[in-house]
């Protein structure tokens, strides 16, 4: 368990970094890349117009059903290209000198600093403005899937707005976990750091005037590591055991060399098996008679 935390705090925290752009990273290596988040960028209240500006380009992809082509793309669709590719709608004034944050027509963020310590508060930051509803509501939870209660999901508890306040006794064994990030050498401390940034930026944008919006209460390093821990379950949960595949695979070919391996995971894992039997609705030739009313002998 206390593996599985640590290796979903890594996980995550590479796609956050991902999804950045450091200043010193001018080489755009994503080709074509586009997204579309909907209904829109704005998850928190009260609603703006960013709150469902993209709902309307999800909308008019509907009709289209499997018919998409390349040229509905960038009509439909929002570029995910590092840095901002139309007008610069606006600026987040930060109070960091190495963060800017510049906002597009959409009002997605576009994230550079000049050090990671930048670039992760500003993620930070961003997160409690555009998704401070969702922390608010998720950190408690946040906490159960550390902890893997049993019999209850801890996402259904956020989508259903069921709160959870955790015990000292839990905020304890997530804070232990810094010790397993430690023992990781310099990579585990690196995402310790990363993770303090993200508090950092967190608390420094609910201290700032220019947020709205229901307050969040005074982040910690431990919900940091339950928010991300939570985030690696979920996806974790629902990729379809991608890790445990992967696993298997690689036994596999250390047991029995890269080819037979391959081969042998090829013929066990779940696939659409053209010769696998199948049921038919209509009755065979070699199909049984029903048989009539049992009985039984005492």
């Amino acid at each position: 368990m206390v593996r599985a935390i640590a290796r979903g705090v890594v996980s995550t925290l590479v796609a956050v970094l991902l999804m950045v752009s450091p200043a010193g990273a001018r080489v755009d290596f994503s080709g074509p890349a586009f997204n579309i988040l909907a209904p829109g960028q704005f998850g928190g209240v009260p609603a703006n117009q960013y709150s469902t500006d993209q709902g309307k380009l999800y909308d008019a992809l509907t009709p289209l059903q499997g018919h998409v082509t390349a040229a509905d793309l960038s009509r439909y669709y929002l570029s995910e290209k590092f840095g901002v590719t139309g007008p610069v709608v606006r600026g987040e004034q930060t109070g960091r000198a190495g963060l800017q944050i510049l906002r597009d027509s959409h009002d997605i963020p576009h994230i550079s600093g000049r050090t990671r310590d930048d670039v992760m508060f500003g993620s930070g930051w961003v997160a409690a403005e555009d998704r401070g509803l969702l922390l608010l509501e998720g950190f408690g939870p946040a906490y159960l899937a550390t902890l893997d209660v049993p019999g209850i999901n801890p996402f259904g508890l956020v989508t259903s707005a069921r709160s959870f306040t955790p015990s000292p006794q839990a905020i304890a064994f997530v804070a232990a976990q810094e010790n397993v990030l430690r023992r990781a050498g310099a990579k585990g401390r690196q995402v310790l750091r990363d993770l303090q940034d993200w508090v950092d930026g967190i608390n420094a944008s609910e201290a700032s005037p220019q947020q709205a919006g229901p307050k969040l209460p005074h982040a910690k390093l431990t919900d940091a590591i339950a928010g991300f821990a939570f985030i690696g379950s979920i996806f974790g949960n629902g990729g379809g055991g991608e890790v445990a595949n992967s696993d298997f695979l690689a036994r596999l070919r250390a047991r029995l060399g890269t080819v037979a391996g391959t081969k042998v995971f090829r013929d066990l894992r779940s696939v659409n098996d053209p010769r696998r039997p199948r049921r038919s609705a209509r009755r065979s030739p070699t199909t049984s008679p029903r048989p009539g009313r049992p009985r039984g002998r005492s």
